[in-house]
C-alpha cells in the first residue's frame, strides 16, 4: 500500500518545531521519588530550570564553559 500519511499538524509547523528542537541536547535524569516536588516546593521555580542553572553554573566555574560564547 503506498498512501500518503495524513497528519493534523501542518507541514510548517512540524518543521519549525524540529528545527527548535535541533538546537537543544536532552538528558534524561532519575532522581530519588519524591526529590522532583522537594525542589518544586523549596527552589520556587520549575525543576527543569533548577537543574539547568546549576549544571551550567558548575560547567562554567569548574570549565570554564559558556554556552553563549
Amino acid at each position: 500500500m503506498d498512501e500518503k500519511r495524513e497528519y493534523k499538524t501542518k507541514d510548517y509547523v512540524r518543521r519549525a518545531t524540529n528545527n527548535y528542537r535541533a538546537k537543544f541536547d536532552q538528558v534524561s535524569l532519575q532522581l530519588p521519588k519524591g526529590t522532583k516536588d522537594y525542589i518544586r516546593e523549596n527552589a520556587k521555580q520549575p525543576v527543569n530550570v533548577y537543574i539547568k542553572e546549576l549544571v551550567l553554573k558548575d560547567l562554567k566555574e569548574k570549565y570554564g564553559y559558556d554556552p553563549t560564547e
